[in-house]
């Protein structure tokens, strides 16, 4: 399906939709299929079926940072194919950071331990 390969998108969004399946992996890969195979090449068209399909995310879900990732790698692929390159290379850096709890800066008020088990801090 990521290879454009409209026969095997076909065949795999058929079995995916007769799971039923709840899981999150699961949704937005029929959302990304749907887009792909109902998009037409318009971009509009793409979007509309991909969120629609999304609709069936648990707000829980939809809010866990590995989903947040997945959407937003699938939307840049949609984007990429539809040729929008700046929207998709957005929806890539999205899909790279979608992981990021805190900010780094935050990250480095924490010392890090030296080669004696003492923090910098106590030297």
């Amino acid at each position: 399906m990521m290879l454009g390969e409209e026969g095997a998108a076909s065949y795999t969004l058929d079995v995916l939709e007769k799971l039923d399946d709840p899981r999150p992996e699961i949704i937005v890969c029929v959302a990304y299929l749907r887009a792909f195979l109902h998009g037409d090449g318009d971009e509009r068209n793409a979007l509309n079926a991909f969120d629609t399909a999304l609709e069936k995310l648990s707000l829980q879900d939809s809010r866990k940072a590995h989903t947040r990732a997945q959407v937003a790698l699938f939307k840049g692929k949609i984007l990429q194919r539809v040729g929008d390159l700046r929207g998709a290379e957005s929806q890539y850096l999205l899909a790279c950071s979608a992981t990021i709890t805190f900010p780094l800066e935050r990250q480095l008020e924490f010392p890090v331990s030296g080669a004696g088990g003492e923090s910098p801090s106590d030297n």
